[in-house]
């Protein structure tokens, strides 16, 4: 088990419910969060140290990063800040709101990260974990939430990247699947513009459908003990995926390229007078 783990946006409904259950081990647990709720007050009175901040400011990130960071060194960094407004067609979007939302669910978390990688710990047997959220449209295109999905699809490949610069750091970028919390209003509020989202997401959220907290935190708990070959660098489906399993493993320490953004396995005739038709990613 590790012993420091921090949280920016330690008030969502799935960091808050993994930092209760870590603080409940014995694992020190500090953190940011926007808007005080009952989680972050339960935190605090089991002695976790957190602090306000608006994760949509680079300002106030950049004064964090200078005074406010509160742990002289982590193992588990998780990075939870998202908003999936504004909802509607990419034209019929306000532009200002577009691009906010783009720099929270991206551009603020990359620079929360180049802020805080120096603190990583290096006195753990594994390295320290860097855990992100994906987001929907890896494998399609979901309708009228391009801002997030484009962020999202974007923090993909910054793991990647991360991994390889990194030797002494492992990083992973989750996509837990629908999960009833909060998150979701944002659907349910934008009403007419979110189109045929609106009944799809009340319908979902209220079945069977939805991956459960404490499976997150499984998963959470599995990451944490597998080694950088294993996770390092990609990207998971908590629902989609056989993790845990051992065969799984194995293939993930022979092959570099699984779950992560490829062209790979494309491979069809790109040219009409091409002699390969063999896509080898570089």
């Amino acid at each position: 088990m590790i012993n420091n783990a921090y949280f920016i946006s330690i008030s969502s409904d799935i960091a808050g419910y993994i930092a209760q259950k870590l603080q409940a081990k014995g694992v020190t647990v500090h953190g940011t969060y926007r808007t005080e709720n009952e989680t972050t007050q339960i935190l605090q009175e089991n002695g976790a140290v957190l602090k306000r901040l608006d994760c949509s400011s680079k300002e106030e990130i950049e004064n964090f990063l200078l005074s406010g960071f509160s742990l002289k060194s982590w193992d588990l960094l998780m990075v939870s800040p998202a908003t999936m407004k504004p909802i509607a067609r990419f034209d019929k979007c306000k532009w200002n709101e577009w691009e906010s939302s783009f720099k929270l669910n991206c551009l603020r978390q990359f620079q929360i990260v180049h802020g805080l990688l120096k603190y990583q710990s290096r006195s753990s047997e594994l390295d320290p974990l860097l855990f992100l959220w994906s987001g929907p449209g890896t494998n399609n295109a979901p309708l009228y939430y391009s801002a997030e999905i484009t962020a999202k699809i974007a923090q993909i490949k910054f793991c990647e990247l991360l991994d390889v610069e990194f030797s002494d750091l492992r990083t992973v970028i989750v996509g837990p699947g629908w999960v009833n919390t909060k998150v979701h209003n944002e659907t349910i509020e934008a009403g007419e513009s979110a189109e045929s989202n609106y009944s799809r997401t009340k319908e979902i959220i209220q079945s069977d459908q939805v991956t459960s907290l404490e499976n997150i935190y499984k998963f959470l708990l599995w990451t944490l003990d597998q080694s950088k070959s294993i996770i390092s660098g990609r990207n998971f489906s908590i629902r989609g995926d056989i993790w845990g399993d051992e065969d799984l493993s194995k293939h993930l320490q022979t092959e570099i390229n699984a779950f992560k953004l490829r062209r790979y396995s494309n491979d069809w005739r790109s040219f009409p007078h091409s002699e390969s038709n063999l896509f080898s990613p570089k």
